[in-house]
């Protein structure tokens, strides 16, 4: 049930899709100021994180469960949420 990939920051080369029930998958190239470049990938099951974390993971961008769900379609809400754990966890 893998989807096809999908840019979602340019200036990182960021990349997802959904893999999976509650399962994403990310990529990009961190860019470091000496010039190197790492190819960071992660899969992110939304299943193992209590909502408390994902919670904490949506902090920085002003968002929360509650409001990503009312906002959005679940669909979009879970993509959100696992994007944001991507972006935490990998910098």
């Amino acid at each position: 049930m893998k989807s096809k990939w999908i840019c979602t920051d340019p200036d990182t080369n960021q990349w997802g899709r959904k893999i999976g029930t509650r399962t994403y998958e990310f990529k990009q190239d961190m860019k470091y100021p000496s010039g190197m470049i790492v190819k960071e990938e992660e899969e992110i099951k939304l299943d193992e994180y209590t909502d408390e974390e994902i919670n904490d993971h949506l902090s920085p961008y002003s968002w929360s469960i509650k409001q990503l769900k009312e906002e959005n379609s679940l669909e979009d809400a879970e993509w959100l949420m696992a994007e944001c754990i991507f972006e935490q966890t990998t910098n």
